[in-house]
Protein backbone atom coordinates (compact mmCIF):
# COMPACT_ATOMS: atom_id res chain seq x y z
CA UNK A 1 0.00 0.00 0.00
CA UNK A 2 2.87 2.23 0.87
CA UNK A 3 4.55 1.83 -2.44
CA UNK A 4 0.98 2.35 -4.29
CA UNK A 5 0.50 5.97 -2.31
CA UNK A 6 3.84 6.79 -3.40
CA UNK A 7 3.18 5.93 -7.48
CA UNK A 8 -0.32 7.40 -6.76
CA UNK A 9 1.67 10.76 -5.00
CA UNK A 10 4.02 11.22 -8.69
CA UNK A 11 1.57 10.67 -10.95
CA UNK A 12 -0.44 13.49 -9.07
CA UNK A 13 2.52 15.35 -9.57
CA UNK A 14 2.61 14.62 -13.09
CA UNK A 15 -1.14 15.75 -13.64
CA UNK A 16 -0.36 19.15 -11.59
CA UNK A 17 2.09 20.06 -13.69
CA UNK A 18 0.76 19.54 -16.91
CA UNK A 19 -2.24 21.71 -15.71
CA UNK A 20 0.51 24.50 -13.85
CA UNK A 21 2.07 24.93 -17.22
CA UNK A 22 -0.75 25.44 -19.30
CA UNK A 23 -2.17 27.76 -16.50
CA UNK A 24 1.23 29.94 -16.86
CA UNK A 25 1.07 29.49 -20.38
CA UNK A 26 -2.41 30.88 -20.18
CA UNK A 27 -1.13 33.61 -17.64
CA UNK A 28 1.28 34.90 -20.18
CA UNK A 29 -0.93 34.99 -23.23
CA UNK A 30 -3.48 37.08 -21.02
CA UNK A 31 -1.31 39.71 -19.43
CA UNK A 32 1.65 39.40 -22.60
CA UNK A 33 2.17 43.08 -22.97
CA UNK A 34 3.15 43.30 -19.25
CA UNK A 35 5.22 40.05 -19.76
CA UNK A 36 9.04 41.46 -19.23
CA UNK A 37 11.05 43.07 -15.76
CA UNK A 38 8.45 45.23 -15.05
CA UNK A 39 6.05 42.58 -14.19
CA UNK A 40 8.75 41.14 -11.69
CA UNK A 41 8.59 44.67 -9.72
CA UNK A 42 4.27 45.18 -10.06
CA UNK A 43 3.16 40.95 -10.00
CA UNK A 44 6.19 39.52 -7.70
CA UNK A 45 3.92 36.52 -6.79
CA UNK A 46 3.09 35.73 -10.10
CA UNK A 47 7.13 34.07 -10.40
CA UNK A 48 7.41 32.75 -7.26
CA UNK A 49 4.00 31.48 -5.75
CA UNK A 50 3.86 31.46 -2.19
CA UNK A 51 1.34 28.21 -1.82
CA UNK A 52 4.00 26.26 -3.42
CA UNK A 53 6.92 27.85 -1.49
CA UNK A 54 4.32 27.11 2.16
CA UNK A 55 3.95 23.87 0.71
CA UNK A 56 7.33 23.05 0.59
CA UNK A 57 8.13 24.58 3.89
CA UNK A 58 5.96 22.52 5.69
CA UNK A 59 6.69 19.31 4.00
CA UNK A 60 10.48 19.39 4.96
CA UNK A 61 9.60 20.38 8.36
CA UNK A 62 7.38 17.80 8.56
CA UNK A 63 9.56 15.64 7.36
CA UNK A 64 12.26 16.48 9.60
CA UNK A 65 9.94 15.66 12.91
CA UNK A 66 7.99 12.82 12.12
CA UNK A 67 7.92 9.01 11.04
CA UNK A 68 8.90 8.68 7.12
CA UNK A 69 5.98 6.59 6.84
CA UNK A 70 3.09 9.09 6.65
CA UNK A 71 5.19 11.18 4.07
CA UNK A 72 3.46 9.90 1.14
CA UNK A 73 -0.08 10.37 2.55
CA UNK A 74 1.13 14.26 3.02
CA UNK A 75 2.28 14.45 -0.36
CA UNK A 76 -0.75 13.24 -2.06
CA UNK A 77 -2.73 15.49 0.01
CA UNK A 78 -0.26 18.65 -1.42
CA UNK A 79 -0.73 17.28 -4.70
CA UNK A 80 -4.64 17.51 -4.67
CA UNK A 81 -4.51 20.48 -2.69
CA UNK A 82 -2.40 21.91 -5.72
CA UNK A 83 -4.62 20.49 -8.54
CA UNK A 84 -8.07 21.99 -7.07
CA UNK A 85 -6.54 24.99 -6.70
CA UNK A 86 -5.02 24.91 -10.25
CA UNK A 87 -8.44 23.76 -11.47
CA UNK A 88 -10.01 26.55 -9.95
CA UNK A 89 -7.86 29.35 -10.98
CA UNK A 90 -8.10 27.88 -14.31
CA UNK A 91 -11.41 27.93 -14.93
CA UNK A 92 -12.33 31.33 -13.23
CA UNK A 93 -9.60 33.33 -14.94
CA UNK A 94 -8.39 31.85 -17.73
CA UNK A 95 -11.33 29.60 -19.74
CA UNK A 96 -11.66 31.42 -22.73
CA UNK A 97 -7.77 31.79 -23.76
CA UNK A 98 -6.79 29.37 -26.10
CA UNK A 99 -3.47 27.86 -26.70
CA UNK A 100 -1.48 27.84 -29.67
CA UNK A 101 0.51 24.71 -29.04
CA UNK A 102 3.20 25.36 -31.88
CA UNK A 103 3.72 28.30 -30.38
CA UNK A 104 4.17 27.03 -27.09
CA UNK A 105 6.10 23.62 -28.06
CA UNK A 106 9.41 24.83 -25.98
CA UNK A 107 7.24 24.85 -22.88
CA UNK A 108 5.93 22.04 -22.86
CA UNK A 109 9.61 20.78 -23.71
CA UNK A 110 9.99 22.06 -20.33
CA UNK A 111 7.30 19.48 -18.53
CA UNK A 112 8.62 16.43 -20.53
CA UNK A 113 12.14 17.70 -19.17
CA UNK A 114 11.24 18.05 -15.84
CA UNK A 115 8.96 14.41 -15.39
CA UNK A 116 12.48 12.68 -16.71
CA UNK A 117 14.24 14.69 -14.49
CA UNK A 118 12.29 13.69 -11.49
CA UNK A 119 12.09 9.93 -13.01
CA UNK A 120 15.62 9.42 -13.47
CA UNK A 121 16.30 10.81 -9.64
CA UNK A 122 13.71 8.56 -7.96
CA UNK A 123 15.02 5.35 -10.17
CA UNK A 124 18.66 6.05 -9.23
CA UNK A 125 18.09 6.98 -5.47
CA UNK A 126 14.72 5.31 -4.80
CA UNK A 127 14.26 7.81 -2.18
CA UNK A 128 10.61 9.06 -2.14
CA UNK A 129 11.67 11.89 0.34
CA UNK A 130 14.43 13.91 -1.49
CA UNK A 131 12.12 13.05 -5.00
CA UNK A 132 8.89 14.78 -3.34
CA UNK A 133 11.06 17.66 -2.40
CA UNK A 134 12.41 18.09 -5.81
CA UNK A 135 8.90 18.04 -7.04
CA UNK A 136 8.19 20.86 -4.61
CA UNK A 137 10.93 22.82 -5.60
CA UNK A 138 10.41 22.54 -9.91
CA UNK A 139 6.81 23.39 -8.65
CA UNK A 140 8.00 26.81 -7.65
CA UNK A 141 10.20 26.66 -10.38
CA UNK A 142 8.09 26.44 -12.82
CA UNK A 143 6.98 30.22 -13.20
CA UNK A 144 10.41 31.05 -13.51
CA UNK A 145 10.92 28.79 -16.56
CA UNK A 146 7.76 30.01 -18.22
CA UNK A 147 9.01 33.56 -17.72
CA UNK A 148 12.30 33.01 -19.14
CA UNK A 149 11.52 31.04 -22.20
CA UNK A 150 8.63 34.08 -22.76
CA UNK A 151 11.89 36.74 -22.25
CA UNK A 152 13.82 35.00 -24.87
CA UNK A 153 11.25 34.46 -26.95
CA UNK A 154 10.16 38.32 -27.29
CA UNK A 155 13.89 39.08 -27.20
CA UNK A 156 14.59 36.84 -30.69
CA UNK A 157 11.46 39.15 -32.33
Amino acid sequence: MYKTVEYIGLSLWVIYLILFMNREIKRKNKYQKEYNIKMIINKPFHLIRIDSVFFLIVYVIYSNLSDNRVLPYLYVIIMITNIVYVLYDISDNYKDIKNKLKKELINYFGIILFVIIVILYFLINKNLDNTCILTLVLNIFTPVYIWIVNMIKNESK
